[in-house]
């Protein structure tokens, strides 16, 4: 996959305790799971948000700090 294109760079890890999928950590302990915020601070944790003074709909300018929160 790798050799597609030369920007984007596939990876895979395994674990018997612990998978990140997209931005969420998916762990399992004693049977029950859970998951948490996972972020790659090197790629994908860029820490851009839309300005206040965009052109987007206020909507999705509220929507933002919701999102976000929930995330947490």
């Amino acid at each position: 996959m790798n050799n597609v294109d030369p920007i984007i760079k596939f990876t895979s890890e395994w674990s018997y305790h612990s998978v990140n999928f997209f931005d969420v950590t998916v762990m399992l302990n004693n049977g029950i799971l859970f998951t948490d915020l996972f972020t790659n601070p090197t790629v994908t944790d860029k820490h851009q948000y839309l300005y206040h003074t965009s052109c987007h709909p206020s909507s999705f300018k509220k929507g933002i700090p919701y999102s976000q929160a929930l995330r947490c």
